[in-house]
């Protein structure tokens, strides 16, 4: 990925500025920039939660200033600076984050859409294609030439997620349980398992997942120990990674169908923390050349959600 390049020159009052905002659940990343999008300031803070507790949205406004701060501070700009347009991604779509982030970030033009949409402005630097995410959860997001956009997948851990570090976590535990009582395949999944989570027996984890005794972001982690036995030769582990290959490589056909013709050459990108295992990559490398349509070009990144988000609103007043 290629990463932006900062200005070390202060800028003068007359530049117009623009700002980009990646609100993740984990992170929020702030670019300001000037019309060619160059990066002039960074910020980075706590989540931005969109759950509607009080002491939640307390902390979402706290980690949009502080990060905002950053980025100002970087740009050396003032406090009281008004953008000419900023352009927001954040995980959830809420009104009440969107009060937020409007009585946070002065701007003359503002944007609010999701993650996703950011994630291939950055990916492919505001050009069609589409941006396969998995990370805890999974996603495919595409926009074509003529501005259309399609999405598939992202239904939360409950109805979908497949190819997740969720999900993954999800079926090694079930091959656990399955090996537990007797009728599953042999695995080194539950020794590993029962260690990591420091539990007597996978029933047991069980009734903790149940009883929200363990956060599902602390459950999607046991995807990094999947990752681990299948490089040391374990079958099922290798099995639950190729299938979330698969998976992952269906979200990208099912948003390929929705926008592309099927004769057109169609940029796919993979984002996300599960992309590391080099047994997801090539199941989903090997998947797509068998069944989405041809002719594809799968590639990394060219740039940051974050920076994604900046380069469009550098763009917002063109529309």
């Amino acid at each position: 990925m290629i990463k932006p390049q900062l200005s070390p020159n202060p800028s003068s009052p007359q530049d117009r500025f623009y700002l980009g905002l990646d609100g993740g659940q984990s992170h929020t990343t702030i670019l300001i920039g000037n019309e060619e999008g160059t990066v002039l300031g960074t910020g980075l803070s706590g989540p931005t939660n969109y759950g509607g507790s009080d002491n939640t949205l307390k902390k979402t406004e706290t980690s949009i200033k502080d990060a905002l701060s950053q980025a100002l501070e970087g740009a050396q700009l003032e406090r009281t600076t008004d953008f000419t347009a900023a352009c927001c991604g954040i995980s959830g779509d809420t009104e009440k984050v969107h009060e937020i982030i409007s009585r946070c970030i002065n701007a003359e033009h503002l944007k609010i859409v999701t993650d996703a949409q950011i994630a291939l402005w950055g990916a492919g630097e505001l050009s069609p294609g589409i941006v396969v995410i998995a990370g805890t959860g999974s996603i495919a997001w595409g926009e074509n030439g003529a501005h259309q956009t399609a999405r598939a997948g992202g239904w939360g851990y409950a109805f979908g997620d497949e190819g997740g570090a969720f999900d993954i976590a999800r079926q090694a535990m079930r091959s656990a349980l399955k090996t537990e009582e007797g009728w599953g395949p042999k695995t080194s999944l539950r020794k590993a398992l029962l260690k990591d989570a420091n539990s007597s027996t996978v029933n047991d984890l069980l009734h903790r997942l149940y009883a929200e005794q363990l956060p599902r972001d602390a459950i999607a982690s046991f995807a990094l120990l999947v990752d681990r036995l299948a490089k040391t030769g374990d079958t099922v582990a290798k099995r639950i990674l190729a299938s979330a290959g698969l998976s992952l490589a269906h979200l990208a056909q099912g948003v390929r169908q929705q926008l592309f013709t099927p004769d057109e050459t169609v940029s796919i990108y993979y984002s996300g923390g599960v992309f590391s295992s080099t047994f997801v990559l090539d199941a989903f490398h090997a998947q797509v050349a068998t069944i989405c349509d041809k002719p594809n070009r799968i590639l990394m990144p060219r740039r940051s959600p974050a920076h994604g988000a900046l380069l469009q609103a550098c763009r917002v007043t063109e529309l």
